[in-house]
């Protein structure tokens, strides 16, 4: 088993006291936990309800225990809490992991950059480190 890195020893330690991720529903803090887990090197991930359901949560929507309804619901309750903010690039919505920290393995980034920012990231909206 591979050991984690102490910047996501850091992460994980300090996620379960942010004042951020405890405002919102435990369903919503577990897809924070998904997209935080498969967004790429920057934090960036689809954020179209059908697509975070679909690649996410594939086994529960194929069950009906997650629709896409409910997938819209929590990615907006992400988004109110400043936990993600999504944008929209050639008629796709991606989102961003805020305050998103980079622990060193995930350096492929699949997704666009968000409108606005020089190379993706304004750092009045995201901050490396814990989720405060």
């Amino acid at each position: 088993m591979a050991r984690l890195t102490t910047a996501y020893q850091a992460l994980l330690r300090s996620y379960v006291e942010s004042p951020r991720v405890n405002s919102v529903s435990l369903q919503a803090e577990a897809l924070w936990v998904r997209l935080v887990t498969a967004s790429d090197g920057k934090g960036r991930y689809y954020g179209d309800s059908f697509d975070v359901a679909a690649r996410l949560f594939t086994a529960r929507l194929k069950t009906g225990v997650v629709s896409v309804e409910t997938m819209e619901e929590l990615l907006r309750e992400l988004e109110v809490a400043d936990l993600i903010f999504r944008w929209e690039s050639e008629g796709t919505t991606y989102l961003q992991v805020t305050r998103y920290h980079d622990a060193g393995n995930r350096a492929k980034v699949e997704f666009p950059d968000p409108p606005g920012t020089a190379d993706g990231l304004d750092q009045s909206d995201i901050h490396e480190g814990e989720p405060s």
